[in-house]
């Protein structure tokens, strides 16, 4: 693992810390020229210790020809034997011109500050290596970790997004199929559900009256209950068959009673309608659009009268037509009423503009260029 040079340079660290710092001494080398104290420093140079009494000319000289012995001092007058083996011997050891041995620096065996100095630079540096080492381990760890978690995230989020597009787009479906009896109506119902929230949220979005929503979806509401009463009774095809007897007996006495219903349903409706369209085209296009209304009135009903007039219908289907009369019914609604509203949305956007602020600071640079002219206009401010 990455402590363990951790622990490591911690331990040579604080060894480095708790040895003492000795300042370095300087051995200074002494003096080719000067001879080397004898071997037992400076007691062998003090003199020697003179007696109390004085000894007879006899035993304080050696005979003539006699060799003193090692270590003798010559009494005062006298000379110095030449050592054995002549003058030509060489010098015992330690003493003469030989080269004196290497000093320690520090003259007990301890390193020297610098020397300390350094070991503990070296000693910090491996230890901050040894933590980046350790940091970078662990980031590489946690960076594995955090991929995995992002994974695991990503996934939950797409199988939650699934999740709702299956409840929302199979529950439609499921409704269509279970009230009122086929898919194809909670396809069409969604897709008129989303188109008038979409316009809901968009007069919302401009800030437009709460009531330009309400109101058009209380009355699709309305419109909606109406027409499934009106086809679950089978109103229309009761009607027409009323009016086909009418017509038999009165009319057209050859007219098959079978389709008699039907065919007098388009035929009414499409006058109906032909008379609204005309009557629609004339006020706003003027004679051309009186003639459009009126062809396009008349197919239009004759459609109408052939669905309402023909058709006998069950309540899963009169209740499916009047949910897809009354979605359509708050679409119109809703933009007929804010095409009437005088909405302005330019007006709502400015709204998002820091207008309080652009005007302060436009008050507060129109004021500094007056005290800045002022300033200028006094004598002696040139």
């Amino acid at each position: 693992m990455a402590r363990l040079p951790i622990r490591g340079a911690l331990v040579s660290f604080g060894l480095l810390i708790r040895q003492p710092v000795r300042p370095k001494l300087t051995a200074e080398r002494p003096d080719p020229t000067v001879p080397d104290p004898p071997p037992g420093g400076d007691e062998a140079l003090a003199p020697p210790p003179q007696a109390d009494t004085v000894m007879p000319a006899s035993e304080s000289a050696p005979p003539t020809g006699a060799v003193p012995p090692p270590g003798a001092v010559p009494s005062s007058g006298g000379s110095v034997p030449p050592p054995p083996g002549g003058p030509s011997a060489p010098p015992p050891p330690g003493g003469g011109n030989a080269p004196p041995p290497p000093a320690d620096p520090s003259g007990d065996g301890q390193p020297g500050m610098r020397e300390q100095l350094g070991r503990v630079r070296v000693a910090a540096r491996t230890l901050i290596d040894a933590h980046l080492a350790l940091l970078k381990a662990e980031m590489a760890e946690i960076g594995g970790q955090l991929k995995q978690i992002a994974a695991f995230v990503g996934g939950i989020v797409v199988l939650a997004l699934y999740a709702v597009s299956l409840i929302v787009i199979g529950g439609t479906l499921f409704l269509g199929e279970w009230l009122f009896g086929s898919i194809g109506w909670g396809v069409l119902h969604g897709i008129l559900l989303a188109a008038g929230v979409i316009v809901a949220l968009a007069l919302l979005i401009i800030e437009a009256p709460r009531a330009l929503i309400a109101r058009p979806l209380g009355w699709a509401a309305a419109v909606g209950i109406i027409t499934t009463l009106v086809l679950g009774l089978n109103v229309p095809r009761n009607l027409s068959e009323w009016a086909a007897d009418l017509v038999i007996a009165n009319v057209v006495p050859t007219l098959d009673p079978q389709y008699a219903p039907a065919v007098v349903a388009m035929v009414v409706f499409a006058i109906v309608f032909a008379l609204v369209g005309l009557a629609v085209g004339a006020r706003s296009e003027g004679g051309l659009g009186a003639i459009s209304g009126l062809v396009v009135g008349a197919l239009v009903g004759a459609l109408i009268g052939l669905l309402f007039g023909g058709l006998v219908f069950s309540w899963q289907p009169a209740a499916a037509i009047g949910v897809t009369i009354g979605l359509i019914t708050w679409i119109a609604l809703m933009g007929w009423r804010a095409s009437k509203a005088n909405l302005d949305p330019q007006a709502r956007f400015e709204k998002l503009w820091p207008r309080a602020t652009y005007e302060t600071a436009l008050e507060t640079k129109t004021w500094l260029e007056q005290e800045w002219t002022k300033r200028l206009s006094r004598p002696g401010s040139r």
